[in-house]
């Protein structure tokens, strides 16, 4: 953009009144991401398999005290409000009937990425930055899982990055259930 054109950043709080008033539909494909409102692709049938596939395996990793929100948004801050395809939460889900979950609330967020490889891991930062401990990437044509832990909530990045290839096992949940990254592949 050149200089002279001003952009204005968008709120949490301003996209939230958006939908109240019904500016912005509530079902729309949208997320806030450091201010700017993006158009979220929609879901092929394998990445929606996939992502089905892995709340199953979630689900019963993390078991009592946690529940798994797809495709739900996230408070990661004043300006960035992600919706990331999963998202383990503590608690219930009535627990957040007036706010969204927080860095602290949640314990694992995945994104699948089928084509949406670079938008991911530009999302990753944002996480960082809002403080949630892990992050997975799974990038499916390349049969990866990027774990992203040890989150520095000041430069935006994880202190630990593991790539594990699909013969591998993703560690999850409080009792170190493994889930074998070929198990939710095509």
């Amino acid at each position: 953009m050149p200089a002279e054109v001003a952009v204005h950043r968008l709120t949490s709080a301003q996209v939230l009144q958006m939908v109240e008033t019904g500016v912005l539909d509530e079902d729309a494909r949208i997320e806030l991401l450091d201010g700017v409102l993006y158009a979220m692709s929609p879901q092929g049938p394998s990445h929606a398999s996939i992502t089905v596939a892995l709340r199953v395996a979630l689900n019963a990793s993390f078991g009592t005290g946690f529940h798994v929100r797809d495709h739900s948004p996230i408070d990661a801050g004043p300006h960035s409000m992600p919706e990331p395809n999963l998202a383990v939460v503590r608690g219930t889900p009535r627990d957040y009937l007036t706010r969204h979950p927080a860095g602290p609330d949640i314990a694992l967020v995945v994104e699948v990425s089928v084509t949406t490889q670079a938008y991911d891991r530009a999302k990753v930062g944002i996480y960082a930055r809002a403080g949630v401990p892990e992050v997975w990437q799974l990038d499916v044509p390349a049969r990866t899982l990027r774990v992203h832990t040890e989150p520095d909530t000041e430069a935006g990045e994880y202190g630990s990055i593991r790539v594990l290839r699909d013969d591998a096992n993703a560690r999850a949940g409080l009792a170190g259930s493994e889930i074998p990254i070929r198990s939710v592949l095509p």
